[in-house]
C-alpha cells in the first residue's frame, strides 16, 4: 500500500490503534475463535482501510473525543471562521480590530454495535473455516456503518426520502437526527436544476459542468486541497497532477465519472483520466480511480445509493470537498471493542456449550466541520 500523505496518515493510524486496542483488549475467545482473533486481526484492519473512503480524509486535529463520565451524549465542535484582508494603514491609526468569531455545531452520539452468533453443528460439519468467514462479515459491518455514518453527516441526511434533501435556496435540510449549527454551502443538481425534485434521468446526469462548479465554489472560498501535486516522471509519457480535493462516489457513480473523457471550453481541463495514467502510481490510493481536473475520486463498495421522488430515473449523489471539511468523535469509554465467545465456553444462556459468538460495539460522531470547504452534487440516472 502506498504510504499516506501526511495529512491523512495520522487519520488512518488512529483508527489502526483503536482497532488494534480493541483486539488486544477481545474477549477471549478459547480455542476455537481464541486463534482467529490474533490471525484476523490485520484482515479486519486491511479491509477498513481499503474501503473506508471517508474515514481517511477526516479531520483528526479539529475533531474532539468525549471523555468518559462526561455527563452528557453530546458533542460539541466549535468552527472558527476565517477573517479579512487587512488594510491599508494611516499614520497613527491601526483601524478597527477584526473580531474573533466562533460557531457551535453539535451532534448527538450515536452507540452502535451488531453480532453474529454460529453453532457447533455448523463450525464442525462445514468443509469452510466459519470463525474466518464471521470475521470478514463482522469487518465489513463495522466499515459500512461508518462509512453511512460519514456520509449522513456529509450530506445531511440520514435517509434518502424526496423531502429530506438541500436546496440551493434552503442551503440545507438540517433534521433533528443531523449536524444542529450545519448547512450545506454548495449544492449542485444536475443539469443546472434548481432543486432535487426536478432532476430528470433524460436531461441530468452527472456532467463536467456540475464538477467544474463545485471546485471553483471551492477555489472562491480558499479551501485548501487535501492532495500534494503529482509530478511527471522523466523519459516517461504520464500526465502530471495538480493539488487535489476529494471526490466520493459509489459504483454507479464511479461508472459515469469514467465516461467524462471530454468537454469543451473550460471543461477540457476537467477530463477525467484513469489512475493508470497518474505520473507516480505509487500516489494512488485505496479505492482511489481517477481525476477530473483537481479533483480525485474514490468509490465506496457499498451498494450504490438511490432516492426517489424525482420526475424520471433515479437519484444519486457525490461529494466534493477540501481538508478540514468533516472530523469524528469517539466515546473514549466507548471506543470500538470486538467481543468473542467460542464453543465450550459455559454461559447463562449457553449451558451445554452449542454457540459462538463474534461482535462489535462502540460510540461515535461524525459532523461537518466547515461546511464551505466542500459541496455535493445531485444528479439522476435511469
Amino acid at each position: 500500500m502506498a504510504r499516506l500523505p501526511d495529512p491523512l496518515a495520522s487519520s488512518t493510524l488512529s483508527m489502526q490503534r483503536g482497532l488494534g486496542v480493541a483486539l488486544q483488549g477481545a474477549t477471549n475467545a478459547g480455542p476455537t475463535l481464541g486463534n482467529e482473533l490474533a490471525a484476523y486481526g490485520d484482515s479486519i484492519l486491511e479491509i477498513f482501510q481499503g474501503q473506508n473512503i471517508y474515514e481517511m480524509f477526516a479531520t483528526p486535529s479539529i475533531g474532539q473525543d468525549l471523555p468518559g463520565n462526561s455527563g452528557t451524549d453530546t458533542v460539541t465542535w466549535w468552527r472558527y471562521p476565517e477573517i479579512g484582508e487587512a488594510p491599508v494603514l494611516s499614520e497613527g491609526n491601526p483601524g478597527d480590530p477584526q473580531k474573533m468569531g466562533r460557531q457551535r455545531v453539535q451532534k448527538q452520539l450515536e452507540q452502535r454495535g451488531t453480532w453474529m452468533q454460529s453453532t457447533d453443528r455448523l463450525i464442525a460439519r462445514s468443509i469452510h473455516n466459519i470463525p474466518d468467514i464471521m470475521f470478514q462479515r463482522i469487518g465489513r459491518s463495522y466499515v459500512n456503518t461508518r462509512n453511512t455514518q460519514a456520509q449522513n453527516a456529509i450530506y445531511l441526511t440520514t435517509a434518502p426520502a424526496a423531502g429530506n434533501f438541500p436546496t440551493a435556496a434552503q442551503g440545507g435540510s438540517v433534521a433533528a437526527t443531523s449536524d444542529i449549527g450545519n448547512t450545506l454551502s454548495n449544492v449542485r443538481y444536475g443539469g443546472g436544476e434548481d432543486k432535487y425534485t426536478d432532476l430528470n434521468s433524460d436531461t441530468d446526469n452527472l456532467a463536467l459542468v456540475d464538477i467544474r462548479t463545485i471546485v471553483e465554489a471551492l477555489e472562491d472560498n480558499h479551501t485548501p486541497t487535501l492532495l500534494p501535486r503529482v509530478t511527471a516522471t522523466p523519459n516517461v509519457d504520464t500526465h502530471p497532477g495538480d493539488p487535489a480535493y476529494i471526490g466520493t462516489t459509489d459504483l454507479v457513480g464511479k461508472r459515469r465519472i469514467a465516461q467524462l473523457t471530454t468537454g469543451t471550453g473550460a471543461d477540457s481541463e476537467y477530463a477525467f483520466e484513469p489512475v493508470k495514467n497518474y505520473a507516480q502510481p505509487g500516489s494512488i490510493m485505496p479505492n482511489e480511480f481517477g481525476r477530473t481536473g483537481p479533483v480525485r475520486w474514490f468509490y465506496s463498495t457499498k451498494a450504490a445509493w438511490e432516492g426517489s421522488g424525482i420526475t424520471k430515473g433515479k437519484a444519486r449523489r457525490v461529494s466534493i470537498f477540501g481538508e478540514n471539511y468533516f472530523g469524528v468523535s469517539e466515546a473514549m469509554a466507548e471506543m470500538f471493542r470486538l467481543y468473542a465467545k467460542g464453543i465450550g465456553e459455559s454461559d447463562s444462556n449457553d449451558v451445554l456449550g452449542q454457540v459462538a459468538n463474534i461482535g462489535y460495539k462502540y460510540t461515535s460522531a461524525f459532523t461537518l466541520l466547515n461546511p464551505s470547504y466542500g459541496g455535493a452534487i445531485f444528479y439522476a440516472t435511469t
